[in-house]
């Protein structure tokens, strides 16, 4: 039968243990928000007339579902994903418009509450929502209409949490690099 003096010593190696991982594992995850922060830069598409903050670049390819549009994908986590979709549209005004009126009556894909708001972009027209997508998902997005070009930009993540920091840092350091025609 083993002491309780030995028992003792045990349990204090465990929990110094314990105490190391997790001291570890708190200045590994401290160091990466470090670096994720500093390595943080502009990235410009003159070609789509845009540029906006990230941590990387993007993954820039042709949208699947609509090969006028162009596609540009982060994934800084596991769970998030972050989207640029540009493409031609003439008539982007009206889809808003359409847009704004449909929202509140989708069963398929329900609006936050409150979520639904008119912005704009150095006068360019657009909205902000944010809506359940799939089980245990949402996605926020914004969509503008500069000129002929629709824009919209996107993050997905799980229902529970809140918007990630990353996300808000993104959506606010998008910016026109054309210029007015609304």
């Amino acid at each position: 039968m083993i002491s309780r003096k030995v028992q003792a010593v045990k349990l204090m190696s465990t929990l110094v243990c314990l105490f190391v991982i997790t001291l570890a594992t708190w200045f590994a995850a401290a160091q990466e928000n470090t670096k994720a922060q500093q390595d943080w830069k502009e990235y410009r598409y003159p070609t789509h007339g845009f540029s906006i903050s990230a941590p990387s670049s993007p993954d820039v390819s042709p949208d699947p579902q609509a090969a006028d549009v162009t596609l540009y994908t982060w994934h800084p986590a596991f769970t998030v994903t972050y989207q640029v979709h540009v493409g031609i549209r003439q008539n982007c005004l009206g889809v808003l418009s359409q847009l704004k009126e449909s929202l509140p009556k989708n069963r398929n894909q329900p609006l936050t509450p409150g979520s639904l708001k008119d912005i704009s972009l150095n006068g360019n027209p657009g909205l902000e929502y944010e809506v359940r997508t799939s089980p245990g998902r949402k996605a926020y997005e914004r969509l503008y209409c500069a000129g002929d070009r629709a824009y919209s930009i996107t993050a997905w993540g799980p229902l529970e949490q809140p918007r990630p920091a990353v996300a808000v840092r993104m959506f606010d350091s998008f910016r026109f690099l054309i210029g007015n025609s609304h």
